[in-house]
């Protein structure tokens, strides 16, 4: 169940992100920021959550007009991979790290068509 709840979080994510102008980018940032924060807690290396984390906050700031929605972003990513490990987050880890590599292989598609290869 918990494996189903990342990957339809990550599908969202992506086509959110895909279509960022048309969504509530505060909702973007809120599932994205706990993704983020979520594979950081999971050990994911900080170079590539960093990479995505860029990428999506470019994209936040282009839907909202503003940095305001990237602070809440951040403070999403900083509460996710903060969390104490009470309780059974740190269960979710699997699920957590392979919905967040989906999320990062559309980011990285995104990058090679534009021509972007970071």
């Amino acid at each position: 169940m918990l494996r189903n709840l990342a990957f339809a979080s990550a599908g969202v994510l992506i086509g959110m992100t895909a279509s960022v102008n048309a969504m509530d980018t505060a909702n973007l940032a809120e599932r994205a920021g706990f993704l983020i924060g979520a594979a950081r807690y999971c050990g994911m290396s900080a170079r590539r959550t960093s990479r995505v984390r860029q990428w999506i906050a470019a994209n936040l700031v282009i839907a909202a007009g503003t940095r305001q929605v990237v602070y809440r972003f951040d403070d999403f990513i900083n509460a996710a991979s903060s969390a104490s490990g009470d309780g059974d987050f740190s269960v979710r880890c699997g699920a957590i790290t392979d919905a967040f590599a989906t999320l990062e292989n559309h980011v990285t598609r995104s990058h090679r068509r534009r021509g972007d290869d970071r």
